[in-house]
């Protein structure tokens, strides 16, 4: 039985935290190393944390002073990880009980039978909360690739992968600030290997969306990360380019597209089924 790491990254909601860490400690997969990394919680949260973490030994617990980001977080975690597989979980967020153990057996059975293309990572379903009574189930492709994710993330925002691959892959871009997950997904699958799904909700999720989604400042940071996309991969074709940018302006975020945005995406040179999804989209 392999051993597998998953990381939590938290900070300052030691409610969240515990509901979090307690559904990976009841993991029915009991070969686990918990990394905890607490960025920068306040000392009274940081106590709290530190003591959830204290009632399992499987749990390594490390306290960034001062917080350095989710992406630089999950890097260090990833870093001190002793796990032959590494995944990761939100602290907002649970795990349902059989979720690491339905990964490793996906993962043996890809490797007992043949196939034709390389797998680099695993992901599954989501359960995705809207609020506290609604929800909706992800509908995840079978297969994700590097084409399909410059399109819309199709993977969520959670992995499994032997950790070799993480570092083949090259973790995290700490200078990103935002599209953190869909820009080493994509990563993964060019340096690595597509995406399997596991055909399970067993991530589950909670989309509760604040005004900051449909604000200037929000659209900003979303422009900044598609930037540091480019920056980041810079062999991206005109084509890639224009499908990447117009998940800014996906129904996920309502952002709506001023002038200036509509001629740059035109100044890619778009094809006619792009500049169709364009107009769908956002003029009808």
């Amino acid at each position: 039985m392999k051993k597998v790491t998953v990381y939590i990254t938290t900070k300052n909601r030691p409610k969240d935290f515990s509901r979090a860490l307690g559904s990976v400690i009841n993991q029915t997969y009991s070969n686990l190393e918990i990394i905890v990394v607490d960025d920068g919680s306040s000392p009274v949260n940081s106590s709290l944390n530190k003591n959830f973490c204290s009632k399992d030994n499987r749990v390594v617990y490390v306290r960034n002073e001062e917080s350095v980001g989710a992406p630089a977080a999950r890097n260090i975690a990833i870093s001190l990880a002793n796990g032959f597989f590494v995944t990761g979980l939100d602290d907002d967020d649970f795990f349902e009980i059989r979720r690491v153990e339905l990964f490793v057996d996906k993962w043996n059975e890809l490797n007992q039978n043949s196939h034709n293309i390389p797998v680099g990572f695993l992901y599954s379903q989501y359960k995705i909360f809207t609020s506290k009574e609604k929800y909706f189930f992800s509908k995840f492709p079978c297969v994700a690739t590097s084409d399909a994710i410059l399109i819309s993330n199709c993977v969520g925002n959670q992995i499994f992968a032997p950790l070799e691959n993480w570092f083949a892959a090259g973790l995290f871009d700490e200078k990103m600030p935002a599209w953190q997950d869909l820009e080493l997904f994509y990563r993964f699958c060019k340096r690595v290997g597509c995406g399997i799904l596991v055909n399970n909700p067993s991530y589950v999720f909670f989309d509760i969306r604040s005004s900051d989604r449909i604000s200037t400042k929000g659209v900003d940071r979303i422009k900044r990360a598609y930037n540091c996309f480019l920056e980041g991969n810079s062999y991206l074709s005109s084509s890639d380019k224009a499908w990447l940018y117009m998940q800014i302006f996906s129904k996920y975020y309502g952002f709506r597209p001023s002038s200036k945005d509509v001629a740059y995406f035109f100044s890619l040179r778009p094809s006619v089924k792009q500049i169709l999804k364009f107009l769908l989209r956002f003029v009808f």
